[in-house]
């Protein structure tokens, strides 16, 4: 090799094991996750069928809704009530978009 490669290789080198080095930064914490995220949901997805059912809180489905543990005994109960895979897609990118008024029957599944 030559001096030439030598010196550009070492350089290489040493800002590779520079970066190496460098511990990097996550972009995010999960601490800073918030927890009471899906609690919103289930309330943003409580008020839709509300709303398109004409059913009070205190429905026995609607208190399905708010007491699910997880999204995917919501989603499952969301489907028993006719709700198709679109149909909660579009639930959640008007829970995403914060678009409460988005019509979220259109895709012909309610």
């Amino acid at each position: 090799m030559s001096d030439f490669d030598n010196t550009i290789s070492g350089i290489i080198s040493q800002i590779y094991a520079d970066s190496m080095a460098k511990t990097v930064k996550p972009i995010f914490s999960i601490a800073e996750i918030r927890p009471d995220r899906f609690d919103e949901f289930k309330q943003f997805a409580a008020e839709d069928v509300m709303k398109e059912d004409q059913l009070p809180l205190r429905a026995p489905a609607i208190q399905q809704i708010l007491n699910s543990p997880t999204m995917e005994h919501l989603k499952a109960f969301l489907h028993q009530n006719g709700y198709c895979d679109e149909g909660i897609a579009k639930l959640q990118q008007s829970f995403i978009l914060n678009d409460p008024d988005k019509d979220n029957t259109d895709c012909g599944c309610m």
